[in-house]
């Protein structure tokens, strides 16, 4: 089970002068049933928790009829760009996108008069800049039941991919990093409560290799007066094997495992979806120069590309062999809302 990061980190840009008590229930582990009354609950998810957000608001409302129920997260964008956003009318306001740099107003607005909209709306892009270390009191009450630590590092990527619907968010399609002094005070901090393995949750760890290097030169100066050990996992592109530097101060870093869109071992499915990075070099010999700094690689593979035939499965069983990958991350390819591909299923009326 990993931690709701969403929860931690909106709570640090809630007012801490006293007027709002914060806490968390997850309902992976916490009975809804024995949860006590609140002002305002706050939902977050994505578009697969659809029932059961709909599920926990109504047992919610049902024992604590006075309270107020709002949705944000990636499902209230993802239905409002498929035009579904009427699936949430149940909570009372909902929430489309970033939530950081509203939540203090928000919650000013819900405990006074008038009351704001239902929908709420913000098209301005939270500044990683400006961003805060996770809620501390929420942390330390919580963590232990989580499998290490969830920490978001970075948002955005600079690629084109057809399916994918990080480049259509406002502003996304570049990335955007926190502070490489920040995220190693978490690690710090993190280390402290006894969490040994991240998770460092980005778009692409290498969207900004700049960005990426300060990132694991500060890692490597803070391992040199540190007594821990903590070891990273992290998600990024194919084109690293183009790095050697990054590639060396990952492994001393200790990052021990990287997730990488591979999709297609078929060149002809990866220039249908614009997969233009993979298709820059023989991709086995790309894979193993990343597995030759010591580095296992977890795949990620589509099917359903029109350009897929019958010997697509033979393909990348045979690229897996031919590339020594260990582990595969296997889908079928989606046309998420917002993205081209779902632009272009709907106007040859193949999605309805």
């Amino acid at each position: 089970m990993f931690m709701p990061v969403w929860c931690y980190t909106l709570a640090s840009h809630i007012p801490d002068d006293g007027r709002y008590s914060v806490g968390l229930i997850d309902a992976r582990f916490d009975p809804l049933e024995g949860v006590n009354e609140a002002d305002i609950f706050m939902f977050s998810g994505i578009n697969q928790d659809l029932p059961d957000l709909l599920a926990a608001r109504k047992t919610l409302n049902q024992l604590h009829p006075n309270s107020i129920s709002v949705i944000g997260g990636p499902i209230c964008w993802s239905l409002d760009q498929a035009g579904d956003l009427h699936k949430l009318n149940a909570f009372d306001h909902i929430v489309v996108g970033d939530g950081e740099g509203l939540i203090a107003d928000l919650l000013e607005s819900l405990t006074g008069v008038p009351k704001p909209e239902k929908i709420i709306r913000n098209p301005q892009r939270f500044n990683l800049g400006e961003a805060r270390a996770f809620y501390r009191p929420m942390l330390e009450n919580t963590i232990d039941r989580y499998y290490g630590a969830v920490l978001e590092v970075a948002r955005g990527c600079p690629f084109l991919c057809e399916f994918c619907d990080i480049r259509v968010l406002p502003d996304n399609n570049r990335p955007h990093g926190k502070s490489p002094e920040l995220i190693v005070q978490e690690i710090d901090y993190l280390c402290s409560l006894g969490v040994r393995t991240f998770l460092l949750a980005c778009d692409n760890f290498i969207g900004d290799p700049k960005w990426a290097e300060e990132v694991l030169d500060r890692i490597l100066v803070w391992q040199e007066t540190s007594s821990h050990t903590p070891v990273f996992y992290t998600w990024l592109t194919l084109n690293l094997y183009k790095m050697p530097s990054l590639l060396t101060k990952m492994r001393h870093a200790g990052f021990d495992t990287l997730f990488i869109g591979i999709e297609s071992f078929d060149s002809n499915s990866l220039l249908e979806t614009a997969k233009v990075q993979n298709t820059a070099s023989d991709m086995i010999t790309a894979i193993q120069t990343i597995q030759s700094y010591g580095f296992p690689v977890v795949a990620g593979l589509i099917f359903g590309f029109d350009s897929d035939r019958p010997d697509c499965f033979d393909k990348t069983l045979e690229g897996l062999l031919q590339s020594g990958l260990l582990s595969g991350d296997p889908s079928l390819l989606t046309a998420l809302p917002g993205t081209p591909l779902f632009k272009r299923m709907s106007l040859a009326g193949r999605i309805r």
